[in-house]
């Protein structure tokens, strides 16, 4: 069994408020730190935060950027009644403001797979991309079409014809 994983400081970029209970953290990811934080679709980050007693509790926030497109990593915090840490990173997060990061964990990610398209799915995620403001749903969405798409130019995907 390994020991305990070592926790980085990330800068981050930017704060977007995706609704009124979820706001999206884009994290600038120092270059000395970019090969611990590469990620696959699907993977998240560990948050420790201050619980106020001198202490901190750690929660997980899924990845919902692509790894494909070259976007800054960024994880989507949904307030949650009576959530300390969601509550907390919503209250007082903002850019430039320093966070505990363990770096991306997490096995569920697509890999060798097979995909049946059919119509319906592919209007839908059409209907997704079409969205005026993508919500972090639409961009997880782009993500895993995205590596999906990476997956079958590699011939590590096979797609059935629907």
């Amino acid at each position: 069994m390994s020991g305990p994983r070592a926790y980085h400081q990330v800068p981050v970029a930017e704060v977007i408020s995706e609704t009124g209970d979820a706001c999206s953290l884009v994290l600038a990811v120092p270059p000395e730190l970019a090969d611990a934080f590469a990620y696959r679709p699907g993977q998240f980050l560990t948050v420790r935060v201050p619980d106020g007693a001198g202490g901190s509790v750690a929660r997980c926030y899924s990845l919902s950027s692509s790894p494909h497109t070259g976007d800054l990593p960024t994880i989507t915090v949904k307030r949650i009644a009576d959530g300390y840490a969601s509550n907390w990173i919503a209250d007082n997060v903002r850019p430039g403001d320093v966070l505990d990061l363990l770096p991306p964990a997490g096995t569920f990610s697509p890999q060798h797979t097979s995909v049946q398209w059919t119509a319906a799915a592919v209007r839908t995620c059409w209907e997704f991309g079409a969205a005026d403001r993508p919500s972090a749903l639409v961009e997880g969405c782009a993500s895993l079409r995205d590596s999906i798409d990476r997956a079958v130019t590699a011939g590590w995907l096979q797609v059935a014809p629907p």
